[in-house]
């Protein structure tokens, strides 16, 4: 009996078990199922919240703020407002792009805008007149020049030259001169180089010439140690020009010196003596005062001889036996310190610089001297080159004016003076530039440095180049 009841009892524990089992497995589904339903119904939460509008997201939690804190104040409204407001600021801020801003050009970036237009519509014949400055006789093509008549306004509209050196012999009184240059400055299709060799004191021809105010003399400036009388004398210089329709002025010639050495390599007491004097610290703030003064009254100035003008006993081949480090240390400096007061333009000489170059040229004719060393190895990118008067015999007696004209500008020149004869050399070059052996770009170079000085020191600036440009 006992055995059976046993039995019986075992097997009716093992089923109550298998119930419980079964009740604890559905329990366990159910409560996976109520997760999983929770987290699906959480995410379609999260995603709605997302793309709700910052409008009802800020109403809502302003609601339920309001609603825990219906007795706020207004300064409390506001400490709510901003926890909205940094609530909120987790959403990405979308900022409207900034449009750039037109910066406004400056004087020069407007000026070199404007001369390069002007150099856009010039003929190639225009460009090459350019580079040319020469005497009004050379122009004209008469033994004696001293008036601007119907001869010249032709002259000038078939030969747009750069600019125009007058002397003495073109000066007969005060009124005659001042009507040959208004004259011709109004018959110029484009601004003139209006050029005088005017100095200090006897040197001062236009004002000796004409009897106006002339300036002390150098020793005297010298004397006084003050480099602002040489900015007070180079006004006067400036004032004498300009009354009488001139803008440019050769007049700081001699401003270095071909130095003697002693054995040891030092330099020897000279009896010559530079413009300013053989004192280079000295001489190059004397000079760069005057350089200033005449910047300022509009006229531009221009530096010879460059490096200076040699010595030799043959007239016909000048030559300077200076290194480039002697040049530094003797004279160099007194034309950068021109350059920095102002000074536009640097006359290279007509001399052979042996121990400078290798080419065996003058220094005028001379890629070497002129590109390699002054522009590159010296940094005068801005200066414009001249050549010394191609006329003169140490050019003339070995080159014709064609081959000379041509040399100096592939060798780097700007400008080309008074070629021995004009009209041969500008052909000479304009047919250089048709075979491409100048390129048009390499003359518009020079022209930019050549029109930006005019234009720059016109009382009116680029607005000069804008009339020429209507004119067109």
């Amino acid at each position: 009996m006992n055995y059976e009841y046993n039995e019986y009892d075992e097997e009716e524990l093992r089923r109550i078990n298998r119930h419980k089992k079964k009740v604890r497995n559905r329990a366990i589904a159910i409560i996976v199922f109520i997760l999983l339903l929770a987290i699906v119904i959480g995410g379609i939460s999260f995603i709605i919240y997302k793309f709700v509008s910052d409008a009802a997201v800020k109403a809502s939690i302003s609601a339920s703020l309001s609603a825990s804190e219906s007795a706020a104040s207004a300064s409390e409204q506001e400490d709510i407002n901003s926890i909205i407001e940094s609530l909120l600021s987790e959403e990405e801020e979308v900022v409207d792009p900034v449009e750039p801003q037109e910066t406004e050009k400056t004087a020069e970036e407007l000026l070199e805008l404007e001369v390069s237009n002007l150099i856009s519509q010039m003929s190639i014949g225009e460009k090459v007149a350019g580079l040319f400055i020469i005497s009004p006789e050379q122009l004209s093509d008469v033994e004696l020049a001293v008036k601007a008549g119907e001869g010249t306004k032709n002259a000038l509209s078939e030969y747009a030259v750069g600019g125009l050196i007058y002397s003495t012999d073109n000066v007969l009184s005060k009124e005659q001169f001042k009507e040959m240059t208004a004259n011709t400055n109004d018959f110029a299709k484009f601004k003139l180089f209006t050029c005088f060799n005017e100095g200090f004191a006897k040197e001062g021809l236009l004002a000796s010439k004409l009897s106006l105010d002339t300036t002390k003399e150098v020793k005297e400036i010298l004397d006084s140690m003050d480099p602002y009388n040489a900015y007070i004398e180079g006004k006067i210089i400036a004032d004498n020009l300009s009354d009488y329709g001139l803008n440019s002025t050769f007049g700081l010639h001699n401003l270095t010196i071909e130095p003697s050495f002693d054995e040891e390599g030092n330099v020897k007491e000279s009896e010559e003596k530079a413009l300013f004097g053989n004192d280079w610290v000295i001489a190059g703030q004397m000079a760069s005062q005057a350089v200033k003064a005449l910047s300022e009254e509009g006229v531009v100035s221009f530096a010879s001889t460059f490096p200076n003008a040699g010595n030799g006993d043959d007239s016909n081949k000048k030559t300077s036996e200076l290194t480039k480090e002697q040049f530094t240390e003797n004279g160099l400096n007194v034309f950068k310190a021109c350059l920095d007061s102002g000074l536009e333009g640097i006359v290279v000489g007509n001399v052979y610089v042996p121990n400078m170059t290798k080419d065996e040229l003058p220094a005028s004719l001379s890629r070497e001297f002129m590109t390699d060393y002054v522009r590159i190895e010296l940094g005068f990118t801005d200066a414009i080159l001249i050549t010394d008067k191609l006329s003169n015999p140490e050019i003339a007696d070995y080159y014709s004016a064609k081959e000379a004209c041509v040399m100096a500008i592939k060798a780097g020149a700007d400008m080309v003076m008074c070629p021995e004869y004009f009209k041969e050399a500008y052909l000479g070059v304009l047919e250089a530039v048709s075979n491409k052996e100048i390129s048009e770009e390499r003359i518009d170079q020079s022209l930019m440095r050549i029109l930006k000085a005019k234009y720059a020191k016109s009382s009116t600036d680029a607005e000069d180049a804008s009339e020429a440009n209507d004119e067109e």
